[in-house]
């Protein structure tokens, strides 16, 4: 996998992020930052300082953040993290230190390398899967039964999952609701196709029929309401 462009919270995966910027602003006084790593050739993703990520059949971008599926089912995120978009149990928010950033890549914020995705219940790694989608800030995923996962940013519903409400996050994968699809059923199945945008999310089933579900102030969701 090879990525370009701005690399300001790691979205690039080749272990650099814009920390400084360029520079800041500190007691009304410029301060000269640190390199800045956006890139305007290609980079190889890796998954740590010697090691690419390979066997990858799907990716995805989202905000500021990227998923990709490997051949054996396994999902890897970078990036952006703090909405606890890269599925990796963990989702802290950034904070400031006399001025400018503090180096967060441990604790939480941000991931510069490609990380496994764990499981529903962090019971491993999440497995199966046979394509992946991005929002702004969440991520979804389609296991090669039918079934949908997603996690991250779920102040519009885009999650779908019905515990989780309207509001929060969350920084392990669930499983997507039946809703309209089955109200007999406890999750979504029969998914062939996944979609993202800024914070709603699509489904394709076996049998044509489209579900959407997340932000729908502008109509996105394809229904007559308005409503998220």
């Amino acid at each position: 996998v090879y990525a370009w462009g701005s690399n300001e919270h790691g979205q690039l995966g080749d272990g650099n992020w814009n920390y400084y910027h360029v520079g800041y602003y500190f007691n009304s006084r410029w301060i000269s930052g640190h390199p800045n790593y956006d890139r305007m050739s290609p980079k190889v993703v890796k998954v740590n300082d010697s090691t690419a990520l390979t066997n990858v059949i799907g990716i995805a971008a989202g905000g500021a953040h990227a998923l990709a599926v490997t051949s054996d089912g396994k999902v890897y995120s970078w990036g952006l993290n703090d909405f606890g978009q890269l599925g990796i149990n963990d989702g802290r928010s950034w904070s400031w230190v006399d001025g400018y950033h503090r180096d967060v890549t441990v604790n939480g914020y941000l991931r510069t390398y490609a990380q496994q995705v764990v499981g529903v219940y962090n019971d491993g790694t999440l497995k199966d899967i046979i394509a992946v989608a991005a929002g702004a800030n969440h991520s979804v995923a389609l296991r090669k039964d039918g079934a949908v996962f997603t996690w991250g940013d779920n102040s519009y519903g885009q999650l779908g999952n019905t515990a989780s409400g309207l509001t929060g996050r969350t920084v392990l994968p669930v499983q997507v609701a039946a809703g309209e699809y089955n109200p007999d059923a406890n999750y979504i199945e029969q998914v062939t196709r996944i979609a993202a945008g800024d914070g709603h999310t699509l489904a394709l089933t076996r049998f044509g029929q489209i579900f959407a579900w997340g932000d729908n102030r502008y109509g996105q969701l394809g229904s007559a309401a308005t409503l998220n």
